[in-house]
């Protein structure tokens, strides 16, 4: 069973990725045919794509009353997003990040983070109610890019965004969300049944195996746009799916099935809890520098993947009962 288990995993993360990729392609595709600036596509049209399989998995979670996968998921993706593949690729190439961008979509995407520790905590539970507050922030967030777009204040440069025409684009959208779709419930069934087997708590392999395989579209993104020093599209990507992995995906999840643990989950609830605070004061404390820097250098990269390492050892001790918070 262990072995059908992972199956499901490996074809349902090469489902997610492959879907996510050719939904991203005809996603920027067409919004290249819109002539929309390369960070405001970072920022929405290739976040949204990326972040498809965190939808996909959390949701099929939430419906399966799985609540610690739905959570873990997205709270995993997001430091993993955010230390791993963000500092992996600021050890490829300098990073610029201007203070117009620390200071709306970096802080944003704390206020994203803060908010959900919020109404999460209160009660512990995500209603439908915090759901509805979630997707209300996304869309006017989104409104909010769209406006500076359209005010000039982005620069226009689409040149590199594959060119396709609009019948093509939307047949890759179709297939590719169809295949994340399909994915997100094969690798919430293989995961589930994989932490039963291995005695595993079902957040650990949400903030590990799961998050790394939906995390996957943002990573080989992120990377490549860094090796091809396409700076605005690698740190647009990570910032823009934190905040839509928060507000849209955990929004998405809680409207349609609210998120409410049982008591003997309510510890595996409070986990994710714990490691997003960890994201938002460890996100402050980088403010600073890189507000006076406006850049990701390569040393900030190697303290990012430093501070994952050693957050990686943290949950797998915890996992196993060798360090116990609650």
């Amino acid at each position: 069973m262990i072995a059908l288990d992972i199956l499901f995993l490996v074809i349902g993360f090469v489902l997610l990725v492959k879907g996510a990729d050719y939904f991203v392609d005809g996603a920027a595709a067409l919004a290249k045919l819109f002539n929309i600036p390369t960070m405001v596509i970072g920022l929405t049209v290739i976040a949204f794509g990326t972040s498809a399989p965190e939808l996909a998995v959390s949701l099929s979670a939430a419906l399966a009353g799985s609540n610690a996968i739905a959570m873990g998921n997205v709270v995993g993706s997001n430091i993993m997003n955010f230390f791993l593949i963000l500092g992996i690729s600021a050890v490829i190439t300098t990073i610029p990040a201007t203070r117009k961008i620390l200071k709306r979509d970096y802080l944003i995407s704390l206020v994203a983070a803060v908010s959900m520790l919020v109404l999460g905590a209160v009660g512990m539970r995500l209603g439908r109610a915090d759901g509805i507050v979630f997707l209300a922030a996304i869309i006017l967030y989104v409104i909010m890019l769209i406006k500076s777009a359209k005010s000039g204040k982005e620069t226009v440069e689409v040149e590199d965004i594959k060119s396709l025409p609009p019948l093509k684009c939307a047949l890759y959208i179709i297939l590719g969300l169809s295949a994340v779709v399909g994915g997100g419930e094969l690798v919430v069934k293989g995961a589930k049944n994989l932490a039963l087997a291995l005695g595993m708590t079902e957040t650990f392999v949400a903030l590990t195996v799961v998050a790394f395989g939906t995390s996957l579209p943002e990573l080989v993104t992120s990377v490549i746009a860094a090796r091809k020093g396409q700076t605005d599209i690698a740190l647009g990507n990570i910032l823009g799916s934190n905040i839509f992995n928060l507000w849209m995906i955990l929004g998405v999840s809680a409207a349609v099935h609210p998120i409410v643990p049982t008591v003997e989950m309510i510890i595996q609830y409070k986990e994710p809890l714990f490691d997003l605070a960890l994201l938002v004061i460890m996100s402050l404390i980088l403010f600073v520098p890189l507000y006076k820097k406006e850049k990701f250098t390569r040393g900030t990269g190697v303290f990012m993947l430093v501070f994952y390492g050693c957050y990686f050892a943290f949950i797998m001790m915890r996992s196993y009962g060798i360090i116990n918070l609650f």
